[in-house]
């Protein structure tokens, strides 16, 4: 089948790129692209210098498209680099899902409450059924924000940036994951910068983001196994990877990793999720003006976030109040009880 019946046969926006100019377009995407011939290079509103050096994987950028941007997904293939586009709106599914979380997060922190009393009121020594209990509450409770929020993220794609020390936001992240998972046989190796960068930084999506990748890595690490995480400056971009030698994402889920949640049920490995988790690291790196790499083999993933650094100090605002996304309960427990174990609930 030729490449352009390949394109026009998806049912989104996609084009085909080929020395670095756009060669083939669909239907989906004719409206919103100029014509083939034109340097791809010149839509690129992040991931310049991240497509430059892309070689294999499938690399998350923005595009700008007139006065619109728009995400991209970009995987190489024989017929050249093909580019993804998404929505250019909240995706109507992430917003059923929003809606359907807010109804279950109030009662769900009703019983949180009540086990909490529990476990204070128990003998020492008879909290283990209800600890695991409360671990799967937080589970629960990291899965309806996860739905809650996805959509609230693609809306406001810009976040709400404060000007912080990236590496000290960092550090703090890792030390805390490092320490709490270690209860569950993950040992987590991370390797930051020894200078300060600040920088536009929306705190929460960079934790959940991080703490996503984390959850991620573990979920299919044996116990025992090391996963590393390494911060490294290139150029105007600050670039983290998190590396695991798990089993790999499966090559028949690698074309709709980041769409997931669209799927038809089936019976599969529970430990993939519905995909927000996605969803929200393509956020994290959309407010940062940053970029999502992805390179999977049979060996284990290796996921690559870049940060972008230079942005006017002008942009930048003074710490402001918001609300906790946690609703008050420990984020480390919360974004990682998707493989802790009981006892780290006690």
């Amino acid at each position: 089948m030729e490449a352009q019946q390949i394109l026009d046969l998806m049912n989104q926006g996609a084009f085909l790129v080929r020395n670095g100019s756009i060669a083939l377009v669909n239907s989906e995407a004719a409206d919103c692209l100029p014509e083939p011939g034109t340097p791809v290079a010149d839509l690129l509103f992040t991931g310049a210098e991240e497509y430059a050096a892309f070689d294999s994987g499938t690399l998350c950028l923005q595009l700008q498209l007139g006065t619109v941007l728009r995400e991209a997904s970009v995987t190489r293939t024989q017929d050249g680099d093909l580019f993804l586009l998404e929505p250019p709106q909240a995706d109507p599914a992430l917003q059923a899902l929003s809606l359907a979380a807010m109804e279950m997060s109030q009662p769900l922190h009703g019983a949180i409450q009540t086990v909490e009393q529990l476990l204070h009121t128990l003998p020492e020594g008879t909290a283990g059924d209800i600890a695991g209990l409360k671990r799967r509450l937080y589970q629960m409770t990291r899965q309806l924000k996860n739905m809650s929020d996805a959509a609230r993220y693609q809306e406001n794609p810009a976040g709400a940036p404060e000007v912080r020390d990236i590496c000290a936001v960092l550090d703090e992240i890792f030390e805390k994951a490092a320490a709490i998972g270690s209860t569950a046989g993950i040992r987590l190796h991370y390797q930051g910068l020894r200078e300060s960068h600040l920088c536009p930084v929306d705190g929460e999506r960079l934790e959940r983001a991080v703490y996503n990748l984390i959850t991620n890595a573990a979920k299919f690490s044996a116990p025992g196994a090391v996963i590393h995480a390494s911060l490294r400056r290139t150029g105007k971009y600050l670039a983290l990877t998190v590396s695991d030698s798990g089993s790999g994402i499966p090559a028949a889920l690698r074309s709709h990793l980041h769409e997931r949640y669209k799927r038809q049920l089936a019976l599969e490995d529970p430990r993939h999720g519905i995909g927000l988790g996605m969803v929200l690291i393509r956020a994290a790196a959309a407010a940062h003006k940053g970029t999502v790499l992805l390179e999977t083999s049979d060996t284990g993933t290796r996921v690559t976030l870049t940060f972008s650094l230079a942005q006017p100090m002008g942009q930048l605002r003074s710490p402001i109040f918001r609300p906790d996304y946690a609703g008050g309960l420990d984020h480390s427990l919360v974004e990682l009880s998707e493989f802790l174990p009981p006892e780290a609930y006690l």
